[in-house]
């Protein structure tokens, strides 16, 4: 009986949301979960700076220290994750002591991790040790029992001095396309078992300096993911060029975005079947697309890397499939919006004419970079999570990715991480968590002066929906000193109808 109600509540929760509702977050539920990567978990609560390895031990298990973005995509038997530039390492054993040296290729390089099946409804991990904490436990003991952990694909043939991880590859890349520092992966997909993939092959800036990202190259997985095993990790070949923009000659005062190429390339893509298309997203479709099996809307922000506005364009799933390796893009198989016209969007085939989706800045204006969104069935809307000015976390939901896209919330703040991050001068949080050493034996340390920081939300299509009609939605945080990524939560809740 108990069982017969908790689904009927869930039923009742689900058919009791309108179309035109509003979804309302739920104040306070925001919740650093676990860290997914590096070799130790560092805490600094109430005063007490605790440390514990992480459930899944990045460096001695796959010489990842450190690592950003973790862009999730989802297949039917695990969830993918796309990282950035990679602190890569190399095993090298004196004895019986096992020492790590970072190699030449020090965040230059990629990897992809995974989760088998993941269950976040569960994890606690974060907000269960700090109440131990306050609660007087000097030492607890870390319990990962109920948290997915992470695994990193292998390379089985790597070199003494190369790291043990898969570095991520491209086949098929043109001259003067690399995937060095800030040449990452900014957005991905599944389609049909395989993993499309969208990547920045070529930046101008460094370290320091302003960052532009300027050629983005859409790859594909050479096999489905139901063959990615040990030793045989995903392998990927460039499709076609994407989205591009030349160099700026002056970097000091970046053009216009307006009406130039490279609107895409940083892109959240969201992949949906004809039976998840309502009435009202299919009326502002393009006709051809009416009727499309799969569609995938792509929202993508430009070249001005954090300044940006968000773009959408939508192509159908089997005109993605039929792309061949290092062919040229066919314009005419992508529809961009180029307005709204009585609030119905306009399309045509020229993505210098994308028109900006936001108007509503809550900041001094528009700011995209790393983003991401996701349909979440449960909540009946689009999510749109990024960063709009440093250290504010932001979601903006909407019934259609061409909106209207309602004013955001903020549901992270920096001063939120404080416990998690090097926040002051002060606390013991740093960089240089593990051993390292260099090639001559001497102890290897990183600068440790910057104070931390935060960017790149990417939502999970995992959810969960409590019997009191929240749906909590997850996603991944990356993390400046440490150089991390964590698991992260927030909830939302639709008002029953009246």
């Amino acid at each position: 009986m108990r069982l017969l109600a908790a689904v009927c509540s869930v039923v009742l929760a689900l058919s009791s949301r309108a179309p035109g509702q509003e979804v309302e977050w739920k104040e306070g539920s925001t919740a650093p979960l676990l860290q997914l990567t590096g070799e130790l978990f560092q805490l600094h609560f109430n005063g007490i700076y605790f440390k514990c390895p992480t459930n899944s031990q990045t460096l001695s298990n796959y010489g990842v220290f450190g690592v950003d973005l973790g862009i999730p995509v989802s297949f039917a038997d695990k969830t993918v994750l796309l990282f950035g530039d990679t602190l890569s390492c190399a095993e090298k054993r004196d004895g019986d002591k096992l020492h790590f040296n970072p190699t030449d290729h020090w965040g230059k390089g990629d990897c992809i991790g995974f989760f088998e099946k993941p269950d976040f409804s569960r994890c606690n991990f974060i907000p269960d040790l700090e109440k131990r904490l306050a609660a007087g436990e000097k030492t607890p003991k870390a319990d990962y029992a109920n948290c997915p952990r992470l695994q990193i694909f292998k390379n089985k043939t790597a070199e003494p001095a190369r790291p043990i991880f898969w570095e991520t590859a491209i086949s098929g890349l043109a001259k003067g396309q690399d995937l060095g520092t800030f040449d990452v992966p900014t957005g991905g997909f599944a389609l049909k078992d395989h993993l499309y993939v969208f990547y920045n092959v070529h930046h101008q800036g460094k370290v320091g300096e302003p960052v532009f990202m300027l050629d983005c190259v859409l790859a594909r997985s050479d096999h489905p993911s139901s063959e990615w095993k040990e030793g045989a990790p995903p392998t990927l070949t460039k499709l076609c060029d994407f989205s591009t923009h030349p160099d700026l000659a002056n970097t000091s005062e970046p053009p216009s975005e307006a009406e130039s190429g490279g609107k895409f390339i940083h892109v959240a893509a969201v992949v949906l079947e004809q039976a998840a298309i309502g009435a009202e997203l299919r009326a502002g479709l393009p006709e051809a697309l009416q009727k499309a099996e799969t569609l995938v809307f792509l929202l993508g922000s430009s070249w001005h890397y954090r300044h940006s506005n968000l773009y959408l364009a939508v192509a159908a799933g089997a005109d993605l499939e039929a792309l061949k390796p290092k062919g040229a893009k066919d314009e005419s198989k992508f529809w961009y919006c180029t307005g709204l016209d009585k609030g119905q969007p306009t399309w045509g085939h020229q993505e210098h004419l994308a028109a900006p989706l936001i108007q509503n800045w809550s900041a001094v204006g528009p700011s995209f970079g790393e983003h991401s969104a996701v349909w979440n069935e449960k909540l009946g809307r689009f999510l749109l999570a990024y960063q709009e000015k440093p250290g504010h976390l932001q979601i903006r939901l909407a019934a259609t990715p061409w909106g209207p896209w309602p004013d955001p919330v903020t549901v992270l703040k920096r001063e939120n991480l404080k416990t998690l991050i090097h926040f002051a001068k002060d606390d013991p949080i740093t960089l240089n968590h593990a051993p390292l050493f260099k090639k001559d034996g001497e102890p290897f340390t990183q600068d440790n002066a910057q104070l931390g920081s935060m960017y790149g939300p990417y939502l999970f299509q995992e959810s969960n929906l409590a019997e009191d009609g929240t749906v909590s939605v997850y996603f991944t945080l990356s993390t400046w000193n440490p150089y991390e990524v964590f698991l992260v939560k927030t909830s939302f809740s639709a008002p029953a109808r009246k």
